[in-house]
């Protein structure tokens, strides 16, 4: 899957809002910033790995745009630093990470993409149940999740 380069505003949300029921995953880059240039193969590399997911990816080059007007664009968008990475589903933010580490975005992605979840249980040796969730075991996943950033 290629990568869809976005420059402008109204690209940008109809790319977010026309998403038909996928995963949005959104690169803020800059050409000027050697983060951004570290990552760019890699990202294109990831877009191909889940080309048959639920996962869309887009690039944006924050110099085509500008940052004072992606931020006034969306609410949820408070780019402070790149490279920067958003989550969107159903034009709502699921998350976002700021990362030049490829093992660091790797992962925010497999999590977002469902592929941690059973991980998460075999590492922990924490079996799925139907039950409710007890107390401890939510306390374990919050505290994976931030492990893997």
């Amino acid at each position: 899957m290629r990568v869809s380069e976005i420059r402008s505003t109204s690209e940008l949300e109809g790319f977010i809002e026309n998403n038909n029921g996928r995963k949005l995953v959104i690169e803020f880059k800059a050409m000027w910033c050697p983060g951004s240039m570290m990552l760019k193969t890699f990202f294109e590399k990831l877009a191909s790995i889940y080309k048959d997911s639920e996962l869309k990816f887009a690039s944006v080059d924050v110099e085509y745009i500008g940052v004072h007007k992606l931020n006034s664009l969306r609410g949820d968008l408070n780019l402070g630093a790149i490279p920067s990475f958003y989550i969107y589903e159903n034009n709502v933010l699921n998350g976002s990470i700021i990362t030049s580490s490829s093992d660091k975005l790797e992962s925010f992605i497999k999590w977002h993409s469902g592929g941690y979840t059973n991980d998460l249980f075999m590492k922990h040796e924490t079996k799925l149940t139907t039950d409710p969730p007890d107390e401890p075991k939510i306390r374990s996943l919050k505290k994976n999740y931030a492990d893997l950033f």
